[in-house]
C-alpha cells in the first residue's frame, strides 16, 4: 500500500478545496476536514473538545480561510460532537445522530457519573479513557451541546459556489447513522468511522451483511483520495480497493475453510496481502461470523 503518514493534529491543503486537519490518537481526536468554495466553507465533523474545534478553526483563519457557513456531523460518537460549543454555523446531521445528541444532552459526564454511563452503555471503557484525557472534569460539567439545525433521512447536498458536498447516509457496524461526504469536483471522499467495526457492541465486530453491502455503497464513488476518521495517511483508490479485496477474501476463505482453520486462512491470506494488515482486518470478522 502506498499511503502517505502525517503529523498529528496538523493543517494540510489535500486537494484544490479540501483542508485536513490530522487525527490524533492519545485523545482519540479524528480528522476533521474544511471544504473551501468561492461563496462558502463547510466543514466536516466538528471536533472532540471545544479546544480541539478552535485549533481546527484556528489553522484555517492563519491560512485566510472564513468562518464555517456549515457544520456536517458523520454520526454521533463523542470524539465528533463535543467541540460544538466553539461553532456558531448551522449544524447538520442525520436524524438518528440528531436523536442521539438530543439524549447525550441528558447526560452527566463528570468523573463522578461516567462509571455509571458505562455501565448503563452509553459509553464503554475505550471511550471513557480517551475522553478523560481530552476534556477534564470541569470541561466535561460545563459540556455544551445543541440539537443539529438542519436534519435529512437518506442524503443532501451542498452547493459552496464552485464545488459541492453530496452528504449521503451509508450506516455500518461503528455506527447506524454513518454519513459520508463527496466531494465530486476533487474526487475526494470523507468516510467519518462508516469502515469501522463495533465500539459499543463487543466483542468488536463487523457483521458480513452490513460490511459487503457497505463496500458496494462505496465503490460507487468515482474518489481518488479518502480519509479514515482515525488513520492519520491519505488513502488512494488503490487502498481502497485493496481494503475491499482484503474483506472480500477472508470471508470466501473462512466460508472454504471454516472458522475453525485459522492457520491454514491466515497463511494464504498473507500470502497476498500484508500481515498486520491482515491481523488487524480478521478478528473483527471472525468474532462477527461467531456471532451470526
Amino acid at each position: 500500500m502506498t499511503k502517505e503518514a502525517y503529523p498529528e493534529c496538523t493543517l494540510h491543503k489535500i486537494s484544490e478545496h479540501v483542508w485536513w486537519f490530522t487525527p490524533e490518537s492519545h485523545t482519540d481526536r479524528p480528522s476533521l476536514c474544511a471544504v473551501v468554495g468561492n461563496n462558502e466553507v463547510v466543514i466536516l465533523d466538528i471536533g472532540a473538545s471545544p479546544h480541539h474545534t478552535r485549533q481546527f478553526l484556528d489553522e484555517l483563519s492563519a491560512n485566510g480561510i472564513n468562518s464555517p457557513s456549515y457544520a456536517i456531523l458523520t454520526h454521533w460518537h463523542w470524539d465528533h460532537v463535543f467541540g460544538m460549543s466553539a461553532i456558531d454555523c448551522p449544524v447538520i446531521a442525520h436524524e438518528e445522530t440528531a436523536q442521539n445528541i438530543q439524549r447525550m444532552m441528558s447526560l452527566d459526564y463528570s468523573d463522578d457519573n461516567l462509571p455509571n454511563l458505562v455501565e448503563e452503555g452509553h459509553e464503554v471503557e475505550f471511550t471513557r479513557e480517551h475522553m478523560v484525557i481530552e476534556l477534564n472534569d470541569t470541561q466535561r460539567r460545563n459540556l455544551t451541546l445543541r440539537s443539529p439545525d438542519i436534519t435529512f433521512t437518506q442524503s443532501l447536498k451542498l452547493n459552496l459556489g464552485d464545488v459541492t458536498c453530496d452528504i449521503q447516509h451509508v450506516g455500518g457496524d461503528h455506527a447506524s447513522d454513518a454519513v459520508i461526504i463527496y466531494i465530486p469536483e476533487d474526487k475526494f471522499l470523507f468516510l467519518g468511522d462508516c469502515f469501522y467495526y463495533t465500539v459499543y457492541q463487543e466483542p468488536n465486530h463487523y457483521t458480513q451483511a452490513k460490511v459487503l453491502k457497505l463496500i458496494e455503497k462505496l465503490r460507487t464513488f468515482d474518489a481518488e483520495t479518502y480519509i479514515f476518521g482515525h488513520a492519520n495517511e491519505l488513502l488512494s483508490r488503490e487502498d481502497m480497493a485493496e481494503e475491499f479485496d482484503l474483506i472480500h477474501t477472508i470471508y470466501d476463505l473462512l466460508e472454504q475453510h471454516g472458522t475453525d482453520k485459522i492457520d491454514l486462512t491466515k497463511a494464504e491470506l498473507y500470502q497476498n496481502f500484508d500481515e498486520e494488515f491482515v491481523d488487524d482486518t480478521f478478528e473483527p470478522i471472525l468474532e462477527g461470523l461467531k456471532l451470526s
